[in-house]
């Protein structure tokens, strides 16, 4: 006996000889697998050569099997039919069943939706864990460096080994206390020339909001910058101080402290939600069935926004946009 390397060997020999066997005819074995007859005739030379033997000789008019060929075949099927179930089955996901562990990345502003994701996670699977990590260095760095299996935020840039898919959009809003001055005269002028808070995020330069600031011939003076966005509604209940920032994360956090939600009198751009995932994830039916809950979670906040600035109300304004972006 003697070991065969199977990287050195066509393992497309072992279709070929399953075919040989099972036809006991070259030219029914070549058409079984979809090959010429000279073809499957080269494949029964290099098996002979392989295996030391001939395999298939001829008896009259018909082709029968040697004694090792004989011995070979049943195994040789049952080698073929697992290889086939390997190929074929996909991993079971059942979330009633499963022990899993999944990791969110997400900016500490997203915070008031944590709840009703846990909510919605483990109501259907109480078998799994939730773990969230702050981005130390952006979303593709969380999936990266962090062992994100999913993480959320506003970079709309494609990555390498990334997939990702827009949520939809968050409209800004400022928060103040009632009797801040802004809640009664909401002029630009008004709004640039008192105090503001600013979250560090770590993106260094000019942020948007001063930069479209400058534009207009203001600048406002940044009194306040906060390691984290959860700090800021706190900050602006006992200060002075205006904080700008996503309103449909907000609103919970300023409801709580008895702040006032209120548009920016500065047209911003509505910010970018975006959930991104390692690509080898994608296909992962437990992966999957996660970043489905994360996205339901998300989209049902952002429908909260407010359907018109002067009511800042709770109306739903539905978002049908919904794309998916991906390298």
């Amino acid at each position: 006996m003697h070991e065969i390397n199977l990287a050195s060997i066509d393992l497309n020999l072992l279709v070929a000889l399953d075919a040989l066997l099972r036809e006991r005819s070259v030219t029914r074995a070549a058409r079984r697998v979809g090959l010429g007859q000279p073809a499957m005739s080269h494949a029964l030379g290099r098996l002979r050569e392989l295996l030391g033997d001939p395999i298939l000789v001829r008896s009259g008019r018909a082709m029968v099997a040697t004694p090792r060929a004989e011995a070979l075949q049943q195994p040789l099927t049952d080698a073929l039919l697992a290889v086939r179930r390997v190929l074929r089955t996909e991993p079971d996901f059942d979330p009633a069943t499963t022990r899993r562990r999944f990791v969110l990345a997400c900016p500490d502003l997203v915070g008031p939706v944590l709840p009703a994701l846990l909510a919605a996670v483990r109501g259907a699977a109480p078998g799994v864990d939730l773990a969230v990590v702050r981005p130390e260095a952006g979303m593709v760095a969380a999936l990266e460096r962090q062992g994100a299996d999913v993480a959320l935020g506003a970079d709309r840039e494609p990555a390498a080994g990334v997939d990702s898919e827009r949520l939809g959009e968050a409209a800004w809003a400022t928060l103040c206390r009632p009797d801040h001055p802004f809640a009664t005269d909401r002029s630009l002028g008004s709004w640039a020339g008192h105090g503001h808070i600013q979250i560090a995020t770590g993106g260094g330069g000019e942020s948007l909001v001063d930069r479209l600031l400058r534009v207009q011939g203001h600048e406002r003076a940044v009194v306040l910058t906060l390691p984290t966005f959860l700090l800021a509604p706190r900050a602006v209940a006992e200060t002075d101080l205006l904080y700008t920032g996503p309103e449909p994360f907000l609103r919970p956090l300023a409801e709580e402290l008895g702040l006032l939600v209120l548009p920016p009198p500065l047209a911003l751009p509505p910010a970018p939600v975006m959930m991104a995932w390692p690509s080898r994830l994608t296909a992962d039916k437990g992966a999957r069935w996660f970043r489905d809950r994360v996205a339901g979670v998300v989209a049902a906040r952002l429908l909260l926004q407010p359907s018109s600035d002067a009511a800042m109300s709770r109306t739903a304004r539905r978002t049908s946009t919904r794309s998916r972006s991906r390298r």
